[in-house]
């Protein structure tokens, strides 16, 4: 079983760089984003720490270079991240399970500086591949990933000419369609993992997703989010609950920097 760190913790870091123009241009709101910087994120269930705690470290250009996940006092993940000249991230080390994972991604970029293939390694070996596809406005509209030989492709669709996703299509290695996600009734405040500054994933929203509903053959689950924030409008808290009410996570995040 592996630990936190991929379950949790990266799915949280998979995270669109501002610097990128896959996510869109919007020079003043990459100023506000940048006075405030992800500093450390700590997980709950039903309101006790499980003891999971994320560490985000930059450079003096104010680029993540290392993320740390802790559970108490032992360090159970690390990821150090490595950039060409332009300040694109071009290779991620990880480490997974105190060591029992262990690997790299590599990252290439198109002429207009959209990400275009992510292949990753485990253990030496080559896993997976993955490509990119934008629409005109350099929104993520289609991934796919090779994995084992089998192609696995995901669409999205968007809020109107936001960067906001309002759905997500999954389709199996046979071409059919396996299930969707659907996101609704967005908030107007930043995403809080664009704060951290370099690393890449061009399907990220930029705003917070209030209820998401994710439908696999003839079931569905509904989570509902509801979102705290500071005095710079950034995102404190994020609490969820499973459909039925009896567990409730909750995600806490602390910045640096803020004005």
């Amino acid at each position: 079983m592996k630990s936190l760190f991929t379950n949790k913790v990266w799915a949280l870091l998979a995270l669109c760089c501002l610097t990128l123009a896959s996510c869109g241009d919007d020079e003043d709101e990459e100023v506000s984003i940048q006075s405030c910087v992800l500093d450390q994120v700590e997980f709950f269930e039903n309101n006790i720490s499980d003891g999971s705690t994320l560490k985000v470290e930059y450079n003096s250009q104010g680029y993540v270079t290392k993320a740390t996940e802790r559970e108490g006092t032992a360090v159970v993940g690390t990821r150090t991240f490595e950039y060409n000249s332009q300040n694109q991230l071009v290779k991620e080390v990880f480490s997974e399970d105190g060591g029992d994972y262990e690997g790299y991604t590599t990252y290439e970029y198109s002429s207009a500086g959209t990400l275009s293939k992510m292949t990753r390694y485990l253990d030496g070996v080559l896993e997976s591949t993955e490509t990119f596809t934008y629409d005109g406005s350099k929104r993520l509209t289609e991934s796919r990933e090779t994995y084992m030989g089998d192609v696995y492709r995901t669409t999205y669709s968007y809020v109107g000419s936001s960067q906001n996703i309002a759905m997500e299509m999954y389709y199996d290695s046979q071409g059919d369609a396996a299930g969707m996600t659907t996101y609704e009734d967005y908030d107007d405040k930043l995403n809080p993992y664009l704060s951290i500054k370099g690393v890449v994933s061009p399907g990220e929203s930029r705003n917070n997703p209030r209820k998401a509903t994710y439908t696999y053959g003839s079931s569905s689950e509904v989570n509902n989010y509801a979102y705290k924030y500071n005095a710079s409008g950034f995102v404190t808290e994020i609490v969820s609950k499973t459909p039925n009410g009896q567990t409730e996570y909750k995600t806490m995040f602390s910045y640096a920097g803020c004005q």
